[in-house]
């Protein structure tokens, strides 16, 4: 009988203990696995979640020669997300994945997306004729990482300048072939526009 007592209070504590420790957490983790929270000051908003498929495109060359390049990439709709930041300073992102127990560089990507006029993309694998198959997102952020609760991790980046983002959890494709990817957009999305359009001219 004493066993069994010990038993259900040693299962109480534990439970008791996971609660509190959720409690004191300053930030709540996100309801779904590939969520992300940018966290501001001693807030927290949720970023603009877009769901997407991988879109493999030809160049002319390719299709007339059958030599030339072939490029995967993400695509998602509007040049701009509609969740933003500043620009110039340390950005914190908070991301729900399965668990924490893995590196997180194996397990999320953040990228700077591509501005479109009427979306924003990013290229995954790039296949050459002659140059081979190159894997990995280009334009790929470099982040320092830490475990945060129980299925979390907390990205920092020095600094990010101004342009459109995305992040991921590696490897979730839906029974419906489609990606979830949280964009965020970095200064004054006109701005970012106008940026592009004086490299083009120089």
């Amino acid at each position: 009988m004493k066993k069994i007592i010990y038993t259900v209070v040693f299962l109480l504590l534990g439970v008791s203990l996971m609660a509190n420790n959720e409690e004191s957490l300053p930030y709540p983790e996100a309801d779904f696995i590939g969520e992300v929270y940018v966290i501001e000051n001693d807030s927290v908003f949720l970023l603009e979640k877009q769901r997407t498929r991988i879109h493999a495109q030809a160049s002319a060359t390719m299709y007339i020669f059958g030599i030339g390049d072939i490029k995967s990439s993400l695509k998602v709709a509007n040049r701009c997300s509609s969740t933003r930041v500043k620009e110039g300073k340390k950005i914190k992102l908070l991301v729900r994945a399965q668990n924490n127990e893995m590196d997180p560089m194996t397990v999320l990507s953040l990228f700077r997306f591509e501005q479109k006029k009427k979306q924003r993309a990013a290229v995954i694998t790039k296949a050459g004729t002659f140059s081979g198959v190159s894997t990995g997102l280009e334009g790929h952020i470099l982040f320092t990482a830490k475990r945060y609760g129980k299925s979390s991790y907390i990205l920092e980046v020095s600094e990010m300048e101004d342009g459109e983002y995305g992040i991921m959890i590696n490897g979730t494709v839906g029974p419906d072939g489609l990606i979830n990817v949280s964009t965020l957009g970095v200064g004054d999305c006109d701005a970012n526009s106008k940026a592009a359009k004086n490299k083009k001219k120089k």
